[in-house]
């Protein structure tokens, strides 16, 4: 491959210490740091989709959200302790306060946004 391309990342990540994973050529494949989901070629996309769903989720019920617009929230960060994700705040009430303001000042743009997790 490298008669097409100047390096591979594999050879490049191996070289500097970092770290790389594969499988079989094809065959879905997909990483999760922190907020970061990668997905090795394009028959891991529905694995990455669900992933990604996994971290972040927003939700329209308006029966069981009325305060926030029937929109609900959720947020994940990682506990390395526990190499697991773990729920943002105790209660509902954090999508309130901290989720549900900044997505009404970009409604009109119908933004979903996220911001990366300190580990």
């Amino acid at each position: 491959m490298t008669h097409v391309v100047p390096f591979l990342v594999e050879d490049e990540l191996k070289r500097s210490c970092g770290s790389y994973e594969k499988v079989a050529d094809c065959a879905p494949f997909v990483l999760v740091e922190g907020r970061v989901v990668t997905g090795q070629n394009p028959a891991s996309s529905t694995v990455a989709a669900k992933a990604l769903i996994e971290l972040l989720a927003a939700e329209k019920d308006s029966k069981r959200f009325p305060e926030t617009n029937g929109w609900g929230y959720a947020e994940f960060t990682y506990d390395a302790a526990s190499a697991a994700f773990k729920p943002v705040g105790e209660n509902a009430s954090f999508s309130k306060n901290l989720c549900h303001q900044c997505h009404v000042a970009v409604k009109a743009k119908d933004y979903i946004f996220t911001a990366y997790p300190a580990r």
